[in-house]
Formats: structure tokens, C-alpha cells, sequence
């Protein structure tokens, strides 16, 4: 969903369902402003639900495309929560698919992730670190999905770089990841977008 741009939305509107101050702080979804007033944490942007077993745990958000670097980080996620750390959870993971047969895909960005698995056709799932490069948790927990799964981090050189240390992460788990290649200079949501589902579909299969 859109999170609007006030300071107060979920806030107040929790409120009205008997949501306690406390209860919003412990899961992440609001902060304390330096007047002691509790805010919305994430404010006119795109939320995604991260979910673990289909519990969801904690959101990550997508800054308005229209807004710069003052409005804060491209992607927010929920705060470290007794329920959420970023670097133990890879968003995107949809268990029905793997069980049926589809391969992981590691890529950079969340909005990557759902690009992958819309073109996939039940194929691939994409899934993704949440703000932070692959942690040893992540790269542990994504050997277990299957065997050979594939990096398609962006096309750039921090995206190659990405990809390089993926792969080192992921062999030490007895996997034979394979690395996608998609154009210069795109990633798999570009691709999507301006390319269409069959292009990105065509990208991860070779």
C-alpha cells in the first residue's frame, strides 16, 4: 500500500483500533520525534510486508520516485524488532513456488525481487537483501531453497561486485550458483519495465 506523506496518518488511525503507543513503537511503525510525539515512520512511500513463514514481520519502503535524498533513504525498513532483523531475512520468498519447482533469484532491491518472480510465470522467485549486502544468515537460508540458484544483481560495477561476493557466500553453503547476465547499465526491474516479463524472463534462463 501508500503510505501519504503526513506525519500522523497511521498513527492516529491506530489509535482508533486500540492500538497502544507502546505496541506501535515495539513493532516498528512509528518513532518518537524529538518533541516526544510519536510519527509515522514511513511517510509517502510504497510499503511492501516482509513475511516469514507467512507471519508478516516487519515492511520495508519505497521512497515516492518523485523524491530526493532529503526525504530519507531510497528503501526504509521496519527498525530491528523482537520480530524483524534485516540481516536474517530475505524478502520475497514465497514457499508455494519453490515447493512447486521455481528457482530462487538473488537480485539488489525489493521492487527486483517482485520484477523477477511476475516474469518468472512460476519459474523463478526473486528474493533480496533488505538494505545490506548478503549476509552469511541470508546466504545460509537461501542454500536451502535449492541448489544451483541465481545471482541477478544489477549491471553496474557495485552490482558485479555484489555478485562476485554472492557467489563466494553462497558456495560455502554446497551450492553452484549462477550468475544472470542482464544488460549494461540495468537491473532486473528496468528490464521488466522497459523490456517486458518475456525480455527478463529470457535474461535469467540463459
Amino acid at each position: 500500500g501508500y503510505a501519504p506523506a503526513g506525519w500522523t496518518h497511521l498513527t492516529a488511525h491506530l489509535r482508533t483500533r486500540g492500538v497502544s503507543d507502546e505496541e506501535m513503537l515495539a513493532v516498528g511503525l512509528v518513532a518518537r520525534a524529538r518533541t516526544g510525539r510519536l510519527i509515522d515512520r514511513f511517510r509517502d512511500r510504497l510499503v511492501l510486508p516482509i513475511s516469514v513463514d507467512d507471519t508478516v514481520v516487519g515492511f520495508v519502503a519505497r521512497r515516492h520516485p518523485d523524491a530526493g535524498d532529503e526525504r530519507g533513504p531510497k528503501y526504509l525498513n521496519t527498525p530491528t524488532t523482537p520480530l524483524f532483523h534485516k540481516g536474517d531475512v530475505l524478502y520475497g520468498v514465497d514457499q508455494q513456488l519453490l515447493e512447486r519447482g521455481a528457482v530462487p533469484v538473488l537480485v539488489e532491491g525489493p521492487l527486483d525481487a517482485l520484477a523477477v518472480t511476475v516474469a518468472g510465470h512460476g519459474r523463478y522467485v526473486g528474493v533480496a537483501p533488505l538494505g545490506t549486502s548478503l549476509t552469511q544468515t541470508q546466504s545460509r537460508f537461501l542454500a536451502t531453497l535449492h541448489p544451483s540458484p541465481i545471482v541477478a544483481t544489477d549491471a553496474d560495477t557495485a552490482g558485479r561486485a555484489a555478485a562476485e561476493r554472492a557467489y563466494w557466500l553462497l558456495t560455502q553453503h554446497s551450492v553452484s550458483p549462477r550468475t544472470a547476465q542482464l544488460p549494461d547499465s540495468t537491473d532486473p526491474a528496468d528490464l521488466l519495465h522497459v523490456c517486458g516479463p518475456d525480455a527478463l524472463a529470457l535474461a535469467l534462463s540463459g
